[in-house]
């Protein structure tokens, strides 16, 4: 029979030292409790592209966004010895700068090619006048280098975007969450209910994922 941890169960024990360190030290996260109660700020939709434009007002916050790749250079400087590589990300709306200097050019020049999707998690830095990411750590959703699995979960359903940190992306997070849950757990099932005609739905709806994460599943209310 699979294993499934109590939520008073050490993250270390199902999760490896290394990570639960991380979600430890970084996120307050101790045990699988903790894990499953670290609810995502928001649902990326399938297809869905995060409004560019909403960061403006989250200047030095670590944010998680899902664009698609308009346009990436190379520049070099210092004769030729430095090299600089901005990468510049749409969501038809607004426009987002990635920089990437040095050793670190190599691997995003050859994976963000114009048109490709993904996620992107960096800190909101302003140079210029304008707002990048420097260095972000990115989860390819298309193109020959993206992960089956992130592909067949942002294809399949709403991907939930939890609050990060530097050293722990949003993809990373759901992944945690995907190994203390069980894999034979049931597929997803929605109802859409007008809540504006009947709010009671409203309070039943969050006793109903207050039962399902006390039972070790993921709810999610949208």
């Amino acid at each position: 029979m699979e294993h499934v941890p109590a939520l008073d169960e050490p993250l270390k024990k199902t999760l490896g030292p290394a990570t639960a360190k991380v979600l430890a030290e970084q996120l307050g996260l101790h045990t699988v409790g903790d894990l499953l109660h670290h609810y995502p700020r928001r649902y990326a939709e399938r297809g869905e592209l995060t409004p560019l434009t909403e960061l403006a007002d989250q200047l030095d916050e670590h944010v998680t966004v899902v664009a698609q790749v308009a346009d990436a250079r190379v520049h070099t400087f210092n004769g030729g010895r430095g090299r600089r590589l901005e990468v510049t990300i749409t969501d038809g709306a607004g426009r987002l700068q990635l920089v990437f200097f040095g050793s670190g050019v190599h691997k995003p020049h050859k994976d963000l090619l114009p048109g490709t999707r993904a996620m992107f998690a960096g800190k909101v830095g302003m140079f210029n006048r304008r707002l990048q990411l420097s260095h972000p750590a990115y989860e390819l959703l298309s193109g020959e280098g993206a992960d089956r699995e992130a592909v067949d979960a942002f294809a399949g359903r709403l991907i939930p975007l939890y609050p990060a940190c530097a050293k722990l992306e949003t993809w990373k997070i759901s992944k945690a969450l995907d190994a203390v849950l069980p894999a034979g757990r049931s597929p997803i099932t929605t109802h859409v209910v007008p809540a504006q005609d009947k709010p009671h739905f409203l309070t039943r709806a969050w006793e109903r994922v207050r039962e399902e994460v006390e039972g070790g599943h993921q709810a999610y209310v949208v």
